[in-house]
């Protein structure tokens, strides 16, 4: 869809479509990646729902395979952010930027 607009006599035209796909890149780029990874590594296991990820213990977490210890730290956060209801954010990064922020 194209919309124009006059500007000191000059018509400017642009796609807005191209700017759907920007803002569309934008968010993209905010989605915390590791967290991602991490809920990846945690479905791929079988436990792919809330109530699953919640009932983790810490012995299901160290025998996921290949699991970091920063993928720990991520996992309790994921747990953290789902047992407030609040996954989304924490995945879009505005979570973490909201805590940022209070410290």
């Amino acid at each position: 869809m194209e919309r124009s607009s006059m500007k000191q006599g000059k018509t400017v035209i642009w796609n807005t479509k191209i700017r759907d796909k920007e803002r569309q890149v934008i968010f993209m780029a905010q989605i915390n990646n590791k967290a991602v990874r991490s809920l990846a590594k945690l479905m791929e296991a079988g436990f792919d729902n809330e109530k699953a990820v919640l009932a983790m213990t810490m012995d299901d977490i160290l025998s996921l395979p290949g699991i970091s210890v920063a993928e720990i730290g991520m996992i309790n956060r994921i747990q953290k952010a789902v047992r407030a209801n609040r996954l989304i954010s924490f995945l879009s990064g505005s979570e973490e930027t909201a805590q940022k922020d209070t410290e």
